[in-house]
């Protein structure tokens, strides 16, 4: 929760001690589960090494206790796909988000199907192909109209927005924007913690989404401005000829 809620932090405190806990006690799916955790924290601060290293570990669990494997598996192809997406390698980050996408397809674990088609989409914008980012936004929305999954959701909008403020298609980035704007309030509102919500709203992706959205607003307002004073300019610059 804490990591959804960008609190990076404190869900790496809370990851560490969950995997001290689970390795005290010898549960191996927790252990697993601290492992995913770990992983995409260090994914978030740029620690390679760290990542690959937690990535190992969690594999070497999976061959000795499989009966869980699938369920984890997910987190773990997602988890992933982001890394190498944030590497830079976009082949690597299109396998493992298919991988992904596949393996929620199969169990029908629609969270993580939305996620799938979010991670093709920033794969995509990544190598330029805003046709193909697209089409994955729609399929993740797609998703989430039928099956909401609020935290996936306002990132998703977030992204498309910025992808369409990007394409110079402002009204439907401004659409996307508030629609972001509208879930964050609405989980905002329904985090009791004051410290976390706080955390939350002054994260850098939400004020990523608020910048966003005010230079969307801005662009709209200085078109409207032009094409005012376009049409009056016209007729002014009639009567001066005449």
């Amino acid at each position: 929760m804490h990591r959804e809620l960008q609190d990076f932090e404190g869900a790496l405190k809370h990851d560490q001690e969950g995997l001290q806990v689970a390795r005290q006690y010898h549960v191996l799916e927790a252990e697993a589960n601290s492992l995913i955790n770990l992983s995409i924290d260090h994914t978030y601060e740029g620690n390679a090494e760290e990542t690959i290293s937690a990535f190992r570990e969690i594999r070497d669990i999976f061959k000795r206790d499989a009966w869980f494997r699938w369920r984890y598996n997910i987190r773990l192809e997602a988890a992933t796909a982001w890394h190498w997406l944030r590497q830079g390698d976009l082949e690597k980050a299109g396998e493992f988000a298919q991988r992904l996408l596949d393996t929620a397809n199969q169990h029908e674990v629609h969270k993580y199907i939305a996620e799938a088609h979010r991670l093709k989409s920033q794969i995509a914008i990544a190598a330029s192909d805003a046709v193909t980012a697209e089409a994955e936004f729609a399929a993740a929305l797609d998703e989430l109209h039928r099956y909401p999954a609020p935290l996936v959701a306002w990132r998703t909008y977030a992204d498309l927005g910025h992808l369409q403020s990007e394409r110079g298609e402002l009204t439907a980035a401004q659409s996307a924007f508030t629609r972001a704007a509208e879930i964050v309030k609405t989980v905002a509102a329904n985090v009791t913690d004051d410290n976390l919500r706080a955390t939350f709203l002054n994260s850098t992706a939400v004020r990523e989404l608020i910048e966003g959205a005010t230079s969307v607003a801005f662009l709209k307002f200085f078109d409207k401005v032009s094409l005012i004073f376009g049409g009056l300019s016209q007729p002014l610059q009639s009567r001066q000829k005449a």
